[in-house]
């Protein structure tokens, strides 16, 4: 059971609802971990200041807090106070974020050169390398904030180009992370251009394939703990696959399941979104406190007032009325489980969850 809110966190919530589209996806960004103000400003593709402004009226309402993170006074990590932070995400439900990571996407463009590319450091030139049909360089572009960087492998006639693998895409949908992912890549190359020609580059992308060719299958991936009991290869759903990448990414414990398909990453991402909402707005979850609160009660009244053995039994059977209580509130959730998608729904033709 929800507790009565204070007169200020209710002026609170309601100065969030009046908050616009860019400053309710800072806070439900800010709803899925602890970040820094850069971070976010990163994440969101707003300034700094921006996000420290922001960040400023958060502390005032007492909607945020310095997380354990923060070493010093510098790079501060900032995390939605718990007693507010549900109550917040009600009042942000257009603004959400997909918890599919859009990954594997390379874009190949073929290209016409006089002369030789430049290796000058101020091009984003890292290495390079000798293979069997000619050299190849590695370059790596900045991109501009809110936009993940992009590595280019520089081959005979054609340019390479894919996301730094460790880079974070804060998208609404499946879709627009994937347009997002693409949008970099192709700015990225058009910078890495523009920065060979002021060296003396003579270099031209060719028109057919002027916004670059995909050459991988796109992974649409959603990360767990691998100590998690559907980490089993026999728990995988059909069409799915696990991989360990985000451990090998500075994830520790880290795994994801991962798809091709991005009809079924989408009918995933939407379905664990619809159990997230059940979660915070079904009635019989949010009464659940409700019926186990009781329980509590007894338990610790059974450990101060163990007097004679027939008070013990009268503790125990209501303690077992209670328990049967909670029992039939599973029955309840269960069955609302069942029919959370309908029998036509995209999530159950997909998955077969009936």
């Amino acid at each position: 059971m929800d507790k009565q809110l204070s007169l200020n966190e209710v002026q609170a919530i309601n100065w969030v609802n009046t908050l616009n589209r860019t400053q309710q996806k800072i806070i439900n960004l800010l709803g899925t971990g602890e970040m820094t103000q850069s971070q976010i400003a990163k994440r969101i593709g707003v300034t700094r200041q921006y996000v420290n402004q922001l960040v400023k009226k958060l502390e005032t309402y007492n909607l945020i807090s310095k997380s354990d993170k923060t070493p010093s006074g510098y790079n501060i990590w900032y995390k939605l106070t718990g007693h507010l932070k549900k109550q917040i995400e009600k009042k942000t439900p257009d603004s959400k974020v997909t918890a599919c990571r859009v990954h594997n996407v390379r874009l190949k463009y073929s290209y016409d050169i006089a002369g030789d590319f430049s290796k000058d450091k101020r091009t984003g030139y890292l290495l390079s390398w000798q293979m069997r049909g000619g050299d190849r360089h590695k370059y790596y572009v900045k991109s501009r904030s809110g936009l993940p960087d992009i590595t280019i492998d520089v081959h005979p006639k054609t340019i390479v180009a894919y996301p730094d693998a460790k880079s974070q895409i804060y998208a609404e949908s499946i879709e627009e992370a994937e347009t997002i992912i693409k949008t970099s890549i192709h700015e990225a190359v058009l910078s890495f251009l523009q920065k060979q020609r002021s060296f003396g580059t003579d270099i031209e992308i060719d028109t057919p394939q002027h916004t670059g060719k995909q050459i991988t299958n796109t992974h649409y991936g959603f990360e767990f703990s691998k100590h998690a009991p559907h980490a089993q290869p026999q728990t995988i759903l059909e069409g799915f696959f696990i991989d360990g990448s985000p451990e090998a990414n500075g994830k520790p414990g880290m795994w994801e399941v991962e798809t091709l398909d991005p009809a079924k990453a989408t009918a995933m991402d939407r379905g664990l979104e619809r159990i997230l909402q059940l979660g915070n707005s079904d009635p019989y979850l949010n009464n659940i406190s409700a019926v186990l609160q009781p329980i509590h009660n007894q338990l610790t009244e059974i450990k101060e007032n163990q007097t004679t053995d027939s008070s013990l039994i009268n503790h125990l059977t209501n303690l077992s009325k209670i328990v049967g209580a909670i029992l039939k509130k599973q029955t309840e959730l269960e069955a609302r489980f069942l029919t959370l998608s309908a029998p036509d729904s995209e999530f159950d033709r997909l998955y077969k969850f009936t």
